[in-house]
C-alpha cells in the first residue's frame, strides 16, 4: 500500500487502566497503531513495529527520529502499570498489483 498521510500521536504516560485507545473515526485516516514503552520513544518504536508488520513499505517511509519523541522522562521504576502511549495514524491508499 502506498502511505499518503500520517500524523504521530504522544498520549503521553498512563495507568493501562485508563488509556481509551487511539481510533480512526471521523478522521482522513485508515490505519491506527499504537504503541507502549517505559519512554515515549520506546512506544513510538512499538507502534512502528505494529505497522512494521501490517505494511513495511509504509513503515520504512516513517521518520527514525520524529520530534517531541523523545527518550526522557520515563516511567518510575515504583509505578505499576503506567506506561508511556503513542499512536500513529495513517492513510494508506491500495497499489495496483
Amino acid at each position: 500500500m502506498k502511505l499518503i498521510e500520517y500524523e504521530i500521536i504522544d498520549h503521553g504516560m498512563e495507568h493501562s487502566q485508563y488509556f481509551q485507545g487511539c481510533g480512526t473515526s471521523f478522521t482522513n485516516f485508515t490505519h491506527v497503531w499504537t504503541g507502549v514503552g517505559d519512554s515515549s520513544k520506546e512506544a513510538y518504536n512499538d507502534a512502528l513495529d505494529e505497522m512494521f508488520m501490517d505494511d513495511r513499505e509504509a513503515a520504512e517511509k516513517m521518520p527514525t527520529r520524529p520530534s517531541g519523541i523523545r527518550t526522557r522522562p520515563r516511567v518510575p521504576h515504583d509505578s505499576e502499570d503506567v506506561y508511556f502511549y503513542v499512536s500513529i495514524r495513517a492513510r494508506l491508499k491500495e497499489g495496483k498489483r
